[in-house]
C-alpha cells in the first residue's frame, strides 16, 4: 500500500487490513480496497450500491464490456461539469479525461491529474480548440501519450468517435492511479461550483522531464504566462486573459 500511496502523492496511513489491501486478492470483494484507496487519495469513494460509479471506476467484482456504455442517460444528465455537451457524449468525454489525466500526471497524484483535466476543459471552452474533450486530446501533437503505441486502442477509439476503452496498466501502482483518475473524473463531473486549480491554463509542461531528455523548454513558455506549479508540471495561459471564477 505504501508504494501505491507514493504513486498517488498522498500521505501514508496506518497499515490496512487484509480486506483493504490493493489490489484485492482473487475472489475477494474489491470494494473495501476501493474505499481504502479513495480515502488515502482524499476522494469520496463510490457507494457500494452505486453500480454505475463502480463500473466506471473499475471496482466491480466483474469487468463490464467497455465497448458499451457504463452509465445510464438519467445519470449522465447529472454531470453538470459537462453540461455543454449532449448527454449522449458525456461518458465518452469522461473516459477521455480519465485516460489523459492518468497518462500525463499519474506520478503527480490526484492534484496533478485534476490539473490536467482542467487544461483539457479550458481548451474545450476556447474557440481555438474543439468543444469536445476527446477531440482536444486527439489533436495531433497536443498530448504526448496519445502518440505512444501502448495506447493504440484508446487512440483508435478517439479517431472513430467511439467509447475509448480504459488502458491496461502494467503495474499495481499504475492500476491504483488509474482507478483514482476514473473516480476523480466521476466526482469532478458531479461538482456544482467547479474550481480550476490552474487558473485558466491551456498548456502545461514538465521541466524536469525535458531536462532529463536533454530537451529545451518549448518556445511558447516565453509567450504565455505561468499560472501554477502542480507536481512536476508548470501550467500556462495567454497573457492578460480574464478568467471567469466561480463564487
Amino acid at each position: 500500500m505504501s508504494a501505491l500511496l507514493a504513486a498517488l502523492n498522498v500521505a501514508a496511513a496506518p497499515t490496512p487490513t487484509e480486506a483493504d489491501t490493493y489490489p484485492p486478492r482473487k475472489g475477494r470483494d474489491p470494494y473495501p480496497a476501493h474505499v481504502a484507496l479513495a480515502e488515502h487519495a482524499k476522494l469520496t469513494p463510490c457507494a457500494r450500491d452505486d453500480l454505475e460509479c463502480r463500473a466506471f471506476t473499475g471496482t466491480l467484482a466483474w469487468r463490464p464490456d467497455e465497448r458499451r456504455p457504463l452509465i445510464a442517460p438519467r445519470t449522465l444528465r447529472r454531470f453538470v461539469l459537462l453540461d455543454h455537451l449532449p448527454a449522449g457524449q458525456r461518458e465518452r468525454a469522461m473516459r477521455c479525461l480519465a485516460f489523459i489525466a492518468w497518462a500525463e500526471a499519474r506520478s503527480d497524484g490526484v492534484d496533478g491529474m485534476r490539473a490536467v483535466v482542467a487544461v483539457v476543459l479550458n481548451r474545450a471552452s476556447d474557440p481555438a480548440y474543439s468543444v469536445h474533450p476527446c477531440s482536444v486530446i486527439a489533436q495531433t501533437g497536443a498530448f504526448e501519450p496519445v502518440a505512444k503505441g501502448r495506447y493504440r486502442a484508446t487512440v483508435q477509439a478517439l479517431e472513430r468517435n467511439a467509447l475509448a476503452p480504459f488502458p491496461r496498466p502494467r503495474s499495481t501502482a499504475d492500476a491504483a492511479a488509474l482507478q483514482m483518475a476514473r473516480l476523480l473524473v466521476w466526482r469532478m463531473a458531479l461538482e456544482d461550483g467547479y474550481q480550476d486549480p490552474t487558473d485558466g491554463a491551456t498548456h502545461f509542461v514538465a521541466p524536469k522531464v525535458l531536462k532529463a531528455r536533454g530537451q529545451r523548454m518549448p518556445r511558447w513558455t516565453k509567450v504565455l504566462e505561468r499560472t501554477a506549479r502542480i507536481g512536476g508540471h508548470h501550467f500556462y495561459r495567454a497573457r492578460g486573459l480574464e478568467v471567469a471564477r466561480n463564487p
